[in-house]
């Protein structure tokens, strides 16, 4: 467990202040350059984690991102080391800490690391027990806190069930990496330099021009003075008339503070279940995000029996930039999505307000997350998440990988996360998969799987009969009614 001492608190409550009163995008930096050593300034998006991070000590494990790379195929594990030792030194990201100095949150880089790497064999266990206790390793290890003070902040643990049959499973903190970087940049990387360093040849890799450095300094050059103003404004009217929090479930089950217990429910939606949908949005010219962003809205109306409320996403700042698009970083800042949404709409009518409400919201979602709550107006509840606790999100696709390499970010869970219910998928050539995770002293079991249950239905439903009603396409799916909202009921 991380304890924060006196200094480190006030160091927080300092670069809180900042970010409230708008100062900390406003400085003035230095324009792109490359190859920095030392101390350099973190990204707002860091810095917002950061103060995430400083508040929770006590549940480190929130912040840990974790994947798995399947191996089918012989192991050389002194290749394999050599292999995540160059990814270390072609991505400076990865081997810093964090510390505060005058205030301030700085990015402490080291020139050379070690990628910590854990083996384990399970070759001599009967062959029933492998499976179970892989995944028991990969868990323990994601439950492992990671120290922002000290690093490393990155950190792998191999696993060999058989001669042919290895899984690495690689746990990061969050303000290292996102999506792009585990799902795409590390497996093609890392498998590349693995197949290349196995036939004794050189890095087939072009040298990185940029650093995550350069991004952080471009990002303050840029997000100032007109471009600051134009999305806090942007905020301000998107939530001129605040939505309420969306009341549900309605069991009584939520505690009174956030406890940040987690859960995974995997799921999939198979390219049958997809394929009206598909069809009828891309012809509508609407994003696959946006159509499964309405279906889950219908579901939440549903099940709240409310017509306005707001929903989580992550924006990915920064990527559209080609200078940062192959570096493994931290390029999220979350937004809310307000929905507002009524039986007599249409799917298609709903669909369209989604594209336009992210649209606007990823445009404008380069503002630290905690100063765009403070323009619209937000005050913070103690021990809750503002604005919204159930997110969305659409990750990158997986990359292709060579023969005997393949990627999951489904079978390793921390226990921790950071909202109540947050729905993640990914798209593949065959179908979407996903997996809710969901605090479980709030919802049950029982509930998350109905909900999926109920989602993939909707599917189906909405490309079916994307011009009917919302409340007839309810009907239709014959989706299952909750218990009925306790009006008098506040949070």
């Amino acid at each position: 467990m991380l304890k924060e001492t006196t200094v480190q608190s006030d160091a927080r409550r300092i670069l809180l202040d900042k970010y409230l009163r708008g100062e900390v995008g406003r400085e003035t930096s230095p324009r792109l350059r490359t190859r920095r050593k030392g101390t350099v300034r973190a990204s707002l998006s860091q810095e917002q984690l950061w103060l995430h991070s400083e508040e929770y000590a006590a549940i480190p494990e929130m912040y840990t991102e974790s994947i798995t790379i399947y191996r089918t195929a012989p192991l050389d594990l002194n290749v394999l080391q050599q292999s995540l030792r160059e990814v270390l030194r072609r991505h400076e990201l990865w081997r810093t800490s964090f510390e505060i100095k005058e205030g301030q949150l700085y990015q402490v880089v080291e020139e050379a690391a070690e990628f910590p790497l854990t083996v384990v064999d399970l070759r001599g266990c009967p062959a029933g027990e492998r499976e179970r206790k892989a995944t028991q390793i990969g868990n323990a290890q994601a439950q492992h806190p990671f120290n922002l003070h000290h690093g490393p902040l990155v950190r792998a643990t191999i696993v060999s069930l058989g001669d042919q049959q290895h899984r690495l499973y690689i746990d990061m903190h969050q303000i290292i990496t996102d999506g792009i970087s585990a799902f795409q940049v590390l497996p093609t990387e890392l498998a590349s330099l693995y197949d290349s360093f196995l036939a004794g040849k050189p890095s087939p890799l072009p040298e990185l021009t940029w650093q995550f450095a350069d991004y952080a300094a471009w990002q303050r050059e840029w997000l100032r003075d007109a471009a600051l103003q134009t999305q806090l404004d942007y905020w301000r009217g998107r939530f001129a008339v605040p939505s309420a929090p969306l009341h549900w479930p309605h069991d009584g089950t939520r505690p009174p503070l956030e406890t940040h217990r987690a859960k995974i429910e995997p799921f999939a939606l198979s390219r049958e279940a997809l394929g009206e949908l598909q069809t009828m949005r891309k012809k509508a010219g609407i994003s696959l995000f946006a159509s499964l962003v309405a279906v889950f809205a219908v579901l939440l109306h549903h099940y709240s029996r409310q017509n306005d409320f707001v929903l989580g996403t992550l924006a990915p700042s920064g990527r559209h930039r080609t200078e940062f698009q192959n570096l493994l970083g931290y390029f999220m800042n979350p937004v809310p999505l307000q929905v507002q949404i009524s039986g007599q709409q249409t799917f298609r009518e709903l669909m369209t307000q989604a594209q336009e409400t992210i649209s606007g919201a990823i445009s404008h979602g380069d503002v630290p997350f905690e100063q765009a709550v403070q323009a619209i107006g937000k005050q913070p509840v103690p021990g809750r998440y503002p604005l919204f606790r159930v997110g969305i999100s659409l990750a990158p696709a997986v990359a292709p990988l060579p023969p005997g390499w393949d990627m999951t970010s489904l079978d390793v869970e921390s226990g921790a996360g950071r909202w109540g219910l947050y729905m993640v998928m990914w798209e593949s050539r065959e179908h979407v998969k996903g997996r809710a995770q969901f605090n479980p002293d709030v919802f049950t079991e029982t509930t998350i799987v109905a909900l999926l249950d109920d989602f993939r239905k909707l599917v189906e439903i909405s490309g079916a009969k994307p011009d009917h009603r919302i409340s007839d396409l309810l009907t239709a799916a014959n989706i299952h009614t909750p218990k009925k909202p306790d009006e008098e009921r506040s949070e």
